[in-house]
């Protein structure tokens, strides 16, 4: 079981070629950790970057917009 309730957020595309979204939501599941796994698709590794051509401006948009939330009191 968890020790650390941290709400954990976890962003990935769904085109990530070094990022299995699968496998760490199971585990953050099984440790019964606060979470959320957004995975965007049609999005590569590297989207939140507006310096690479991976860049996705809506995904990171919205990424942007759920981080900062999260830390809304």
């Amino acid at each position: 079981m968890a020790t650390n309730r941290t709400r954990t957020l976890v962003f990935v595309g769904a085109d990530d070629h070094l990022v299995d979204a699968a496998p760490i939501a199971e585990r953050l599941a099984e440790e019964g950790v606060d979470h959320e796994v957004v995975i965007y698709p049609d999005t590569p590794h590297g989207y939140f970057c507006d310096e690479w051509d991976t860049w996705r401006p809506a995904p990171a948009a919205d990424t942007w917009a759920k981080v900062t939330a999260l830390f809304e009191v």
